[in-house]
Order: structure tokens, then C-alpha cells, then sequence
């Protein structure tokens, strides 16, 4: 059994902490949260929401029931036991349905929060949803009055050093939007990277949320920036858990506090014509999730898949060199082919619009690249870049090697 406290705060020069006991298997360790004091009133300290949330797939993939010694909303405490669990059971395949108690079930005694929280990272899913939660582009109370940017797993999975020196730079450069655009931003650290102990793709949704929950003495919605279009969501076993956001994100709010699953009307490549159109992306604009590979002068590290897909589709669409500022383009094109390759023999919808956009919009596809996809079984291939792909970020001499197979320039 995962039994869990609530929270306690604790106050730090410019930081407080709200910090829940974690006892599980005849173990004690603390599950933690930290925001500047000025935002100390914003922490929902009466309730356990957010460290619930946070260990429903560490419970999940054990197999261990929760028990909350203290107090939980109602409204999650329902959706977690009724719906949550049994959907997130068949993502995860986990070995057995858990179920959540609690000592106490009762709503905030507080009037409703008027703010609105949306989550910026900087990648194309946070920058589209700014967009359309800005100006006139939405009614009053849904527009955005605060970003969070969280240290919840997003900055690399190295190390909790490493990670939390990724995240203090990538907020001090992101805060200069933040600035330009009046809305202010919360930097929230935590240690839930190490609780959860998964992929951050596979659990980003419930992380993200779980700070949410944390703050939602001030707020009544959470714009969540989902990262799939509606036509491809699905409950069960996927890759991601983003597959299931628009199912989900509804089931994770409480009395007080709405979570809402945002930019699934649009394609991945409709949101990147959006973002294009946002000057500040052309210096900001940050999908990288190598970030240890980064090199000086530039805000991507250009070469990992997820790089590759926005850099390849700001290509098609004639806007790459607007974004020089964000990637290194001489590193794009070193990459490109296994990319293309890649994506030529892949069933993920985000890279089967992108290479709908390349068919559409005449972007050249080298031909032996053609040929090898007509020719090699896709399973095969994708087995090959899964395993080519890192070896090829981590040793230079290898894409070297690589590209010179694949037809590239060797100039590069």
C-alpha cells in the first residue's frame, strides 16, 4: 500500500515548498513542490490533490492501493476511482486495478479561483495555445492570465542536478516573452521525476496536471496544450499518453478547478503555420528534447526526433531560415535524410502530416531515400533509425558515416 500525507509548507528565503510524506513498502521519503513565496497563497495546502495525482502510475504500475491520511476533493477522489484508474490500467497495461481512499472528502472552502493557468514551454502546443487564448481570439475568462513553467521531467531525465540547471535557463529565456506579452509566470520546481520513475512522454499529462492542482487556490481552469488533433484519440495501450489527453484531462480537475484539453481542433502542422506567425518564436521556439545537446548560440539541439519534425516542417513550408536563431539549419540537414526515412516507414500521425505537407508542398525527397522505403519492410526500417538515431547523436563520426549511405552531401 502507497500511503500518502498531507501537505506541509515550508518557507525558504524566496521559496516555499509544500512537501507530502510518501510511505510505501515500510519506506518514508518526501514528494515536494516549490514556488516563490509570492505565490505561497496559490498553494492548495489543505489537501493532498496534487501528490495524489502525482503517484497514481507509480501505484499503478505496482500494483498498490493509496491511502490518503488527509484530505482529498471529492470530485477527484470519483473520477480517480471510477474512471481514471480503469483507463489509465489499460494504457499501461498495469497488472491490477488500484483504488484510492481517503480520511476526509471535502471541496475548497474558498470562493472560486478567477484565474487562468496554462503551462509554456515554448514548443509548438504551448505556443499555439497562447494564441488562441489571447486578445480577442478568446471570451473573457478563458484567457490566459499565467503561465507555469515546470521542472516536472521535461528537461532531459539526466539528473535531478542537470535537469534543474536546464530548467532555471530555459525559464530565464522564456521569461522575456512572458514579459512582452504581460502575462505573468510561475516557475514551479519539484522532485516528482524521481516519485513517478517512468518516460515524461508516457506520464507528462498527470505531472503537469498535478501542479495544477497544487495551485488551484487561485485558479479555475488549467489550458492543458494537448498534443494530438481529436481524430486520434483513443483509450488503451499507445505511445504516449497524449493519445488519451482530451478523455483524461477532464477527469483531473476538482470542485474548484477545471482542466481542459486545448488545441486539439488543429493539426500539428496548422498549429507550426500558427506559431510561424508568432515574431517571438522566431527567437524562442524550444521543442528539443536532447537538451544536453544543445550546441552555444542556439535554443534547440537540432539533431533528435522531435527537433527534426518541426525543423522538416518549417522546411516544407519555406520558413526553416526565419528560425536560424532556434536551430543549427547546417545540423538539420545533416539529419535530414534519416528523418525522412523515418518517417517515410512510420504509423505516428504527427509524421504522417508531415509528410502529407512534403507531398503537398513539393519538398524534395532524395531518392534513394524513396527507393529504400519502397523496398525494406517499414518495421525493419524503424527498428534501424530506433537504433541508428541515438548512436548517431552521441557519436559524430557515425552520422557521418550514415548520411554518406544515405546520399548526403559529405561536405557535411
Amino acid at each position: 500500500m502507497l500511503v500518502i500525507h498531507d501537505p506541509k509548507l515550508e518557507s525558504s528565503g524566496e521559496r516555499v515548498r509544500a512537501t507530502s510524506l510518501i510511505e510505501r513498502g515500510g519506506k518514508a521519503s518526501s514528494l515536494w513542490f516549490e514556488v516563490d513565496t509570492s505565490y505561497s497563497e496559490y498553494i492548495a495546502a489543505d489537501r493532498a490533490d496534487a501528490f495524489v495525482l502525482s503517484c497514481i502510475f507509480p501505484a499503478l504500475a505496482s500494483g498498490e492501493d493509496i491511502t490518503v491520511r488527509g484530505t482529498l476533493s471529492p470530485r477527484l477522489f470519483y473520477h480517480l476511482n471510477h474512471n481514471l484508474i480503469p483507463i489509465l490500467q489499460l494504457y499501461l497495461d498495469a497488472p491490477r486495478r488500484i483504488s484510492v481512499a481517503a480520511d476526509r472528502l471535502e471541496p475548497m472552502r474558498l470562493p472560486p479561483g478567477d484565474g487562468v493557468m496554462t503551462g509554456f514551454s515554448g514548443g509548438i502546443d504551448s505556443f499555439c495555445n497562447y494564441y488562441d487564448h489571447s486578445g480577442d481570439r478568446a471570451p473573457e475568462g478563458w484567457r490566459i492570465t499565467h503561465f507555469v513553467y515546470n521542472n516536472v521531467g521535461s528537461h532531459g531525465q539526466s539528473s535531478a542536478a542537470e535537469d534543474e540547471q536546464i530548467f532555471k535557463k530555459r525559464y530565464e529565456s522564456l521569461a522575456r516573452f512572458t514579459r512582452c506579452a504581460g502575462i505573468e509566470m510561475l516557475a514551479v520546481n519539484s522532485n516528482i521525476d524521481a516519485v513517478v520513475g517512468l518516460p515524461f512522454d508516457r506520464t507528462h499529462t498527470l505531472r503537469n496536471a498535478a501542479v495544477a492542482l497544487l495551485l488551484q487556490g487561485r485558479f479555475s481552469k488549467f489550458l492543458y496544450a494537448s498534443a494530438f488533433d481529436y481524430a486520434h484519440t483513443r483509450v488503451g495501450r499507445c505511445p504516449t499518453l497524449g493519445y488519451l489527453d482530451p478523455v483524461i484531462l477532464p477527469m483531473l480537475g476538482t470542485e474548484r478547478l477545471e482542466c481542459v484539453p486545448s488545441g486539439g481542433q488543429h493539426s500539428r502542422v496548422e498549429k507550426t503555420r500558427r506559431v510561424a506567425e508568432i515574431p517571438a518564436s522566431r527567437e524562442l521556439l524550444d521543442v528539443c528534447v536532447r537538451p544536453d545537446k544543445v550546441a552555444p548560440g542556439f535554443i534547440n539541439c537540432s539533431c533528435c526526433w522531435k527537433c527534426m519534425r518541426t525543423a522538416i516542417t518549417l522546411a516544407a513550408m519555406g520558413k526553416l531560415v526565419e528560425f536560424d536563431r532556434v536551430f543549427d539549419i547546417d545540423m538539420v540537414r545533416r539529419y535530414e535524410r534519416i528523418f525522412l526515412l523515418d518517417a517515410l516507414s512510420s504509423r505516428n500521425p504527427l509524421q504522417g502530416e508531415v509528410m502529407d505537407l512534403i507531398r503537398d508542398s513539393g519538398y524534395p525527397i532524395p531518392r534513394r531515400i524513396s527507393l529504400i522505403a519502397r523496398f525494406l519492410p517499414g518495421r525493419l526500417i524503424q527498428r534501424a533509425v530506433s537504433w541508428l538515431w541515438p548512436r548517431m547523436i552521441d557519436r559524430p563520426r557515425v552520422s557521418e558515416v550514415i548520411g554518406l549511405l544515405l546520399g548526403q552531401s559529405p561536405r557535411l
